[in-house]
């Protein structure tokens, strides 16, 4: 989470690190992040049973993300203070990675309460392929937006004219789209063990 999260701020802060550091960063994040989830993962293989506290699931759901987001914060902020003092990033820079945070509980939502696999993973010709891209989806779709956001957020830093605007609304969208994603798939998981 650190190193994933220096990478980006160095990206956007307009060091000259390559293109591919934006990828490895938003990996590294997007990885630490769901590690730190197990909470939420355990919720997911687990719905259907009564809830251990006696809380709706939706509840429930979000109180697993509240220790990864705080611990997630922290990281940014010792990567990003790092990267400030050390390499003279600029400070929005060295805490852009928290613009992130909504993409990144999303995934998370996502990857948790992903459900049953499709029916084509138990075909004979599909079920591999079938199978990898119905897990890997949700990720790839994480660290494409990641990478978009990152490089869109360092144009803007840059100078461009325009490019802020264009990136918070991007970034707004984004955390919406996704975290709209991981709770849809919540409910849905949800509703599907009680009837």
């Amino acid at each position: 989470m650190l190193g994933g999260s220096f990478l980006l701020s160095l990206r956007v802060g307009g060091l000259d690190v390559p293109m591919v550091a934006t990828v490895v960063g938003a990996i590294a994040t997007q990885t630490g992040l769901r590690a730190w989830c197990e909470g939420l993962r355990l919720q997911g293989d687990n719905a259907g049973t009564p809830p251990l506290l006696g809380i709706p699931p939706r509840h429930e759901a979000l109180a697993h993300l509240l220790v990864p987001t705080a611990l997630y914060a922290g990281c940014v902020a010792i990567a990003g203070g790092t990267a400030y003092l050390a390499l003279g990033v600029s400070a929005v820079a060295g805490l852009w990675p928290l613009a992130l945070t909504g993409v990144l509980l999303g995934v998370a939502l996502v990857g948790a309460f992903r459900g049953l696999a499709p029916m084509p993973i138990f075909q004979p010709d599909l079920g591999v392929p079938a199978l990898i891209a119905w897990s890997s989806a949700p990720g790839v779709t994480a660290l494409i937006a990641m990478a978009i956001l990152t490089e869109r957020a360092r144009t803007a830093l840059a100078g461009a004219a325009g490019a802020g605007s264009n990136t918070l609304l991007l970034t707004m969208t984004a955390t919406l789209l996704m975290l709209s994603w991981g709770l849809g798939r919540q409910q849905r998981q949800t509703d599907a063990h009680r009837g």
